[in-house]
């Protein structure tokens, strides 16, 4: 069976790339993990055009405080600040998974390494 392990020079760059990832998922930043929409809303007031469809365009930030959804509407002045931290919140997600990703390359790798060291008794 060929290895899959070439020498050091792939881990060390699977550890390059982890500490890449590292460094970007370790920064102080606050975000949300939740998720913001457009939506249409109705004011309640019957005489207003929203009473008839379409509603008014509103920002809402859906979210589980208790493990229940929850729906709140974001002020227009909050909405660019709650975006960029949905946005990190995606961010980070994803930088977990490359950090998954580059973990499970680094086990295949070593496992080749096993495999390519391994001199049975004879």
């Amino acid at each position: 069976m060929a290895s899959p392990f070439q020498g050091p020079i792939p881990i060390r760059r699977l550890e390059r790339q982890r500490a890449a990832v590292l460094d970007g998922l370790l920064v102080p930043s606050g975000f949300l993990k939740d998720s913001l929409s457009l939506v249409h809303r109705t004011c309640g007031k019957p005489n207003c055009h929203c009473a008839q469809r379409p509603g008014h365009l509103v920002w809402v930030l859906a979210t589980r405080p208790d493990g229940r959804p929850r729906r709140q509407v974001v002020r227009k002045a909050d909405v660019e600040e709650v975006r960029k931290k949905v946005t990190e919140y995606q961010q980070f997600r994803e930088a977990l998974r490359r950090l998954e990703a580059l973990d499970h390359e680094e086990r295949q790798l070593l496992k080749g390494l096993l495999e390519k060291r391994h001199a049975p008794y004879e």
